[in-house]
């Protein structure tokens, strides 16, 4: 909902990220939000794209975005981040862990910064 978008891009913009244009699909129920076919997904981060845009977050852990983050990333040419890719990235370096799953895209080749790592940032 753009009344959950909205907040969540401010707070983006407090930690020092520019956000350029965000969009919700306008679905309040979770449920319908796991049923968003992965053409929409794409179609989406598509209509938000421009020259001055250097990554995606798609926002929401029921958006099924692990599945079409190599496709985005292979389309628009940019980084993407969803909210169930970048758990599963922190979890996997703060367990010592390196490596890129398949399909997980580009996060995956970075490291944690050692501020996180060490606990300094919350």
């Amino acid at each position: 909902m753009p009344e959950t978008a909205a907040p969540l891009a401010a707070y983006f913009e407090e930690q020092g990220l520019q956000v350029m244009r965000n969009g919700a699909f306008g679905l309040e129920d979770d449920r319908d939000m796991a049923r968003i076919d992965d053409e929409s997904i794409i179609n989406g981060a598509a209509a938000l794209d421009g020259a001055e845009v250097e990554a995606f977050f798609l926002s929401c852990t029921s958006l099924r975005g692990v599945d079409v983050i190599d496709r985005i990333e292979a389309a628009l040419g940019k980084p993407v981040v969803t909210s169930n890719q970048a758990l599963c990235w922190a979890l996997q370096r703060m367990g010592g862990l390196s490596g890129r799953p398949d399909g997980y895209g580009r996060l995956f080749d970075c490291d944690m910064p050692s501020a996180h790592a060490q606990g300094i940032i919350p």
